[in-house]
């Protein structure tokens, strides 16, 4: 477990009675892994477990396993296999039955928190289907027809563990180029780049107000807000809220205003000036 924790310093390895509980793989502090203390752990010493991807990959193996969900042994979608050429290297990509590996860690889930922003990496639905005999009936009924596949990509990681992110993306866009409905490779906002600012709260209130007047709002700058305020990638964030500004200043400002505004943003010192007053 040394080589874990060097690896991720945030990994947090408790004991509790015969159980070893495995808190923060992955950065994820929504679950954790519940393993018996006589379980054979070193496995997870040869694995890479990305925080931006529900995966985990080995150099070793040179397979990148990519958690999907159950799906019917019957679908045309567990038959697909293809070579992916990326930057001079062919990569072999298929849908597979889950790795040894894998069904350990998804036998070990348990969830830590109520709510999880990574949908705890598709681990749950695999932990209830491996404990199938102990759901009710209702939940059992849903998993008859279904059997675990994930998405497997095996060649020579080493090539791209730096770029893996930037390989998973390409991979998506010409997935969906042939097939405007595969399962995309979900790529997550890194936990490590989280903003640490302290978010605004009720406006100038102290409290959430007791009551609220309305006024109509433009449907196209809700929609856009909407968007913005439930995107995970800052990247897409500013660029929507940014459209914010310019539909508002396009469609609401007075000109005298906007070309005010303009002069600011095009002022090639805007980032360097700490504090700018713009005057009406």
């Amino acid at each position: 477990m040394e080589k874990l924790q060097e690896h991720y310093p945030k990994v947090e390895i408790t004991q509790e009675e015969d159980k070893i509980h495995i808190q923060n793989l992955w950065g994820d502090d929504s679950f954790f892994l519940r393993f018996d203390e006589e379980t054979d752990l070193n496995f997870l010493n040869e694995y890479f477990f990305p925080p931006e991807l529900m995966a985990m990959y080995s150099l070793e193996n040179n397979k990148m396993e990519v958690f999907a969900f159950p799906v019917s042994p019957e679908s045309d979608l567990i038959k697909r296999k293809f070579d992916f050429n990326f930057r001079g290297e062919t990569f072999v990509c298929k849908w597979a039955e889950p790795s040894d590996e894998f069904i350990k860690i998804a036998s070990a889930f348990r969830e830590q928190k109520e709510e999880s922003r990574t949908a705890y990496r598709n681990l749950r639905q695999f932990r209830d289907y491996y404990r199938i005999d102990e759901l009710p009936k209702f939940l059992s009924k849903y998993f008859e027809d279904k059997k675990p596949f994930n998405f497997v990509v095996e060649g020579n990681l080493s090539k791209i563990q730096v770029d893996i992110i930037e390989f998973s993306r390409t991979l998506n866009f010409y997935m969906s180029y042939f097939d405007r409905e595969t399962p995309a490779i979900q790529i997550l906002s890194s936990p490590y780049d989280r903003e640490t600012f302290n978010l605004p709260c009720y406006s100038l209130f102290d409290t959430f107000p007791s009551s609220i007047n309305a006024t109509d709002i433009d449907s196209i700058l809700l929609d856009i807000i909407s968007v913005a305020n439930n995107n995970s990638d800052p990247r897409l964030r500013f660029i929507f809220y940014y459209q914010i500004l310019e539909y508002a200043s396009y469609y609401f400002l007075k000109s005298d205003i906007k070309d005010k505004l303009n002069y600011i943003l095009r002022d090639l010192m805007f980032l360097s000036n700490q504090k700018i007053t713009l005057k009406a």
